[in-house]
């Protein structure tokens, strides 16, 4: 009986080392595929569309100010649902007549297209300068997002930005 039962115990672990071998294979195997599939498979409609749909909602900037992305066309536009900086008004703007509008609700970015699998780019509008960049945005995993401006000299700035749950539509 004690042989039997060295024996079934030594089958079980050398099975369950298999079976963790073979995990670990299989799970190596699926990863070296996935960037592949994902590559590939982004290309199409479908993808494109869903990526789109999921940069399409609300986002945090790391000081609080919530930004809403919107289908605009055929491309994206992205405008300031609320700010946190205590900024009212567009008062840095270049035009006087525009200086009394309101922040929130005012687009920010526009004329943004697609320019990679999960890129976009665009022009931004900075309400603390009152000036526009070239900017892109870069999804950067499942609700993280880089927003980067470019001004004239081409001195770069990137903030991250956090996809905020239930939020699946900003309007316009």
């Amino acid at each position: 009986m004690r042989a039997n039962l060295v024996q079934f115990s030594s089958n079980f672990i050398k099975s369950k080392k298999l079976s963790h071998s073979l995990t670990c294979i299989a799970a190596a195997l699926i990863t070296l595929a996935l960037p592949l599939n994902a590559s590939v498979s982004a290309k199409s409609p479908i993808i494109k569309e869903k990526i789109l749909t999921h940069i399409v909602g609300n986002w945090k900037t790391p000081k609080g100010d919530i930004i809403g992305f919107y289908k605009c066309g055929k491309q994206l536009c992205g405008k300031i649902v609320r700010t946190t900086s205590g900024l009212k008004k567009d008062k840095y703007n270049s035009n006087p007549k525009l200086r009394k509008r309101s922040v929130n609700g005012l687009t920010i970015m526009r004329s943004v297209r697609k320019s990679g699998i999960f890129k976009w780019y665009g022009y931004v509008y900075n309400v603390k300068d009152g000036q526009t960049y070239k900017g892109s945005l870069q999804l950067t995993s499942i609700d993280t997002a880089k927003l980067t401006g470019c001004g004239s000299m081409g001195i770069c700035e990137s903030v991250v930005w956090k996809k905020m749950s239930g939020t699946n539509v900003a309007r316009k």
